[in-house]
């Protein structure tokens, strides 16, 4: 009896093992589930460039941006040299030398170190007197992928400034700024000295510039009807973007 219980134990285990084995085979159903993901960041770019004004031409090159201008009928119409020319019967010379000289040069504010953009512009009005000034025709575009809002600041140079040496200050209420286009809420910037503010459109909703988009404006800068001979002054218009999702841009330096 002793043997025929050793084989009856052997062959269960061999069943167990063999059960033991069946199941496993069906545990061993399953199926492999895979998930890639590509990740990139986008780019946030937001330039400078100008429009000819003789033309409707966007371009980096800002030499046909900006022109001298005067009114003959105190700010109802301008004119260019050549409009006064024909308009008065002098030549163009005399009415060339009569003229403001205006300019705008766009730069780099870190060459070889970002993107090769266009992130300052310098703007020169020299010689203004009472409706005489410059006309400027400039465009902020975003060619990143990034929408964007905007806060703005002024500030003025003080009066001792090297920017005007020997001058004394001119106040921003003898100057005056007339659209030729469409309103350009970035240049309504705050009194100087006063906090960024948030730039609003029309509708008084934040102005966003979408990828893509740019903000063209043209408008003219003149000197008032007062007695501001021989005075200067050096504005700092600092246009602070920062993607179109943030309540409140984190502004440097504030």
């Amino acid at each position: 009896m002793r043997k025929a219980f050793r084989h009856t134990g052997v062959l269960m285990m061999a069943a167990v093992v063999a059960l033991g084995l069946l199941g496993a085979a069906y545990t061993l159903w399953w199926e492999r589930l895979t998930l890639e993901a590509n990740i990139t960041t986008g780019t946030f770019d937001i330039d400078w460039s100008c429009h000819d004004l003789w033309g409707t031409t966007d371009t980096g090159d800002c030499a046909k941006a900006a022109r001298p201008v005067v009114s003959l009928d105190q700010g109802v119409n301008w004119l260019g040299p050549r409009d006064a020319a024909r308009e008065t019967g002098l030549p163009l010379d005399v009415i060339e030398a009569k003229m403001p000289t205006c300019s705008a040069v766009p730069g780099d504010r870190n060459p070889g170190t970002d993107n090769g953009g266009q992130e300052t512009l310098s703007l020169t009005l020299h010689g203004l007197y009472p409706y005489a000034g410059c006309e400027f025709w400039l465009d902020i575009h975003n060619a990143g992928t990034v929408p964007a809002h905007v806060k703005a600041s002024l500030a003025v140079a003080p009066k001792d400034s090297t920017q005007y040496p020997g001058l004394g200050l001119l106040s921003l209420d003898d100057v005056s700024v007339v659209s030729v286009s469409e309103n350009c809420p970035v240049f309504e910037p705050p009194a100087p000295g006063a906090p960024p503010q948030l730039v609003v459109d029309a509708s008084g909703k934040p102005l966003q510039l979408h990828a893509g988009a740019e903000l063209a404006c043209r408008f003219i800068v003149y000197l008032d009807q007062k007695d501001t001979e021989a005075q200067g002054v050096h504005l700092t218009l600092d246009l602070f973007w920062y993607q179109w999702n943030e309540d409140t841009a984190p502004i440097p330096g504030q």
